[in-house]
């Protein structure tokens, strides 16, 4: 290389080194955008898990409470056939009996 070029190539070399960590960069921020968009898609998914545990153990606390609710109803209907079946048995005996049934 002659002497007198040497202005020429070293502005060309600066260049290409300024271009080149330009192009890095622009790779790095594009890498980083890129992690931190998949940083919060990865909290959004776990705040929806979040999410969708405490709705799975409401829906479980309520299935309980429906279970005990159906099985209150259930006797308490059988409570009342008793009562019907009883109410029936004495109409029926008062009527053999000839008495008054209201």
């Amino acid at each position: 290389m002659r002497g007198e070029d040497f202005p020429h190539v070293f502005e060309a070399g600066a260049y290409a080194v300024a271009a080149g960590l330009s192009n890095a960069l622009a790779a790095g921020s594009a890498r980083g955008d890129r992690w931190v968009a998949e940083a919060r898609a990865d909290q959004a998914e776990a705040a929806t898990l979040d999410s969708l545990a405490v709705v799975g153990q409401a829906l479980a606390r309520d299935r309980r409470e429906l279970a005990k609710l159906q099985a209150e109803n259930a006797a308490l209907k059988a409570e009342v056939a008793a009562y019907r079946a009883a109410a029936v048995k004495a109409a029926a005996v008062a009527r053999r009996d000839g008495r008054r049934v209201a």
